[in-house]
């Protein structure tokens, strides 16, 4: 006999909804509740720092911080860090970042321990820090003491044998494409990142390098942030693609190593940076006999004096002295960085030659111009490109001042000009005669928007620095960027 089917009432339907909801909540719950697998690494990292406060803890000369210990007596930071596992045709931005870093997927090794720990750790050691690029602040070279930084962690051994241990520079890690070699072995630069006001409330100060996106500790382009730099200018764009992990290198995606930083010493102590300034001026009480066209430059009237930050001497009559004293200071393997003051009786021709005689003496290997002193344009300024001449050609709508002497009164006449483009894009100029130093910073500082924070000074080649400074040193302040076209006989407009 058939039997009947069974007929489901609405109430032990409802029954059994409530059952498989109960199994489907009873599910995701054990799912929830399964707790994460432990991480290894840092288990490790918490066991190393109790171990090391207990052994370390009545030694005054050594410091111990989560994922890192920092020996004064042997010079060493010695850090716990990870690999991120990046493969050997990766671009690589950065050598070492921290825990939390959002740049993991372009960098070498996480570091245990967080960028402001790294920072504190060198100066325990003995470290000054120095400064980072910032091209703001026209400071387009790291600058810092030198540090080496390297990697040892385990690779496998051969046959199935013990596993090996293998260090490594930094800078033998990576390969640059363009030229099938490793980056050069010269260190980093311990530039130190900066503190600034916290945006947060309840916070004074932030470390910038604890927040930022990259948390950089070392990085192989000038990054504003980082602790670490190569000591050559490296900037982003023109780095970025070109240098990958070295093929023969081998880890794996999380595998431990271990950081060491090490200070790279003067053979004598001191200090590898040295700070210079270089003021090239006439002297006070000596009459200017400029010829026709001649440069001071090559005057015995014009002294180049080279001194060190406290003041002392070093030399201080012709370029050539002073050149020399510093390429004694390179050969000798100091780093000098050089901050150069114009004279107000140099022309404006003078100035260019000069910072272009400095320039050339630029490198690695060679001396690193500083920038300049409040008050006082940066050296690039007075080597802006050809073409800019051509207002359709720029970028923005950066204004132009165009200055003069007067002939009779030998006062500097001058003409500030507004470039504008309509929505069709027509370019339309405005003209502000301009009667001194205070209505052209006010000019500047009413007119100028987004797109004209700019000035291309247009001027004669023997009007001297200091008329010129005169003139424009109040609106400095209201403008980013300035540069001084060298003169040519088409390149001045008269001014009206």
């Amino acid at each position: 006999m058939q039997k009947k089917p069974t007929k489901i009432t609405v109430p032990t339907f409802a029954v059994l909804l409530t059952c498989c909801a109960l199994l489907t909540r009873g599910t995701l719950l054990f799912a929830q509740e399964t707790p994460p697998a432990p991480d290894l690494f840092m288990q490790s990292v918490q066991q190393a720092y109790d171990e090391n406060i207990k052994r370390h803890e009545n030694n005054p000369d050594v410091l111990v911080l989560p994922g890192l210990l920092a020996d004064r007596g042997a010079q060493t930071v010695t850090i716990q860090a990870r690999f991120t596992g990046v493969g050997a045709n990766e671009a690589i931005e950065f050598f070492v970042v921290g825990p939390d870093s959002g740049k993991d997927y372009e960098t070498l090794l996480l570091s245990a321990a967080k960028p402001s720990d790294v920072s504190r750790a060198l100066k325990f050691i003995g470290l000054k820090p120095g400064k980072s690029v910032d091209y703001r602040e026209n400071r387009v070279w790291p600058k810092g003491e030198r540090v080496d930084l390297s990697f040892t962690w385990d690779t496998p051994g051969k046959d199935g044998g013990a596993a090996q241990s293998r260090t490594l520079r930094a800078e033998d890690m990576l390969i640059d494409t363009r030229t099938g070699k490793t980056l050069p072995v010269e260190g980093f630069m311990f530039v130190d990142s900066k503190t600034v006001d916290a945006r947060e409330p309840g916070q004074e100060q932030v470390y910038v390098a604890d927040v930022s996106e990259s948390r950089s500790i070392a990085s192989n382009f000038n990054d504003s942030t980082t602790l670490l730099d190569v000591p050559w200018q490296a900037v982003q764009g023109a780095v970025y693609g070109f240098q990958t992990l070295d093929e023969s290198v081998k880890f794996t995606h999380n595998q431990p190593a271990t950081i060491t930083l090490k200070p790279i010493m003067m053979k004598d102590g001191s200090p590898r940076v040295v700070d210079l300034k270089l003021v090239v001026d006439v002297p006070v009480g000596v009459d200017v006999d400029r010829a026709a066209g001649a440069s001071l430059l090559q005057s015995e009237q014009v002294k180049f004096v080279l001194s060190r930050a406290d003041g002392t001497v070093v030399s201080g009559r012709s370029a050539a002295e002073a050149l020399g004293a510093i390429g004694a200071m390179v050969e000798a393997g100091h780093d000098p960085f050089l901050t150069i003051t114009p004279g107000d009786d140099l022309s404006l021709s003078d100035v260019r030659k000069l910072y272009a005689l400095f320039d050339a003496a630029q490198g690695v290997k060679g001396l690193r111009i500083e920038p300049s002193p409040t008050g006082h344009l940066f050296w690039r300024a007075f080597f802006p490109q050809e073409e800019w001449r051509d207002a359709s050609v720029r970028l923005g709508e950066p204004w132009e001042l165009h200055v003069r002497s007067d002939a009779t009164t030998g006062k500097v006449v001058s003409l500030l000009r507004k470039f504008t483009y309509d929505d069709d894009q027509k370019l339309s100029t405005r003209d502000f005669p301009v009667t001194g130093p205070a209505e052209l910073a006010k000019l500047l500082k009413e007119e100028t928007g987004r797109w004209t924070d700019g000035v291309f000074v247009f001027a004669p080649a023997d009007l001297s620095y200091g008329q010129l400074m005169s003139l424009i040193r109040p609106g400095m302040e209201h403008i980013n960027w300035w540069y001084v076209f060298p003169a040519t006989p088409a390149s001045t407009q008269p001014v009206k």
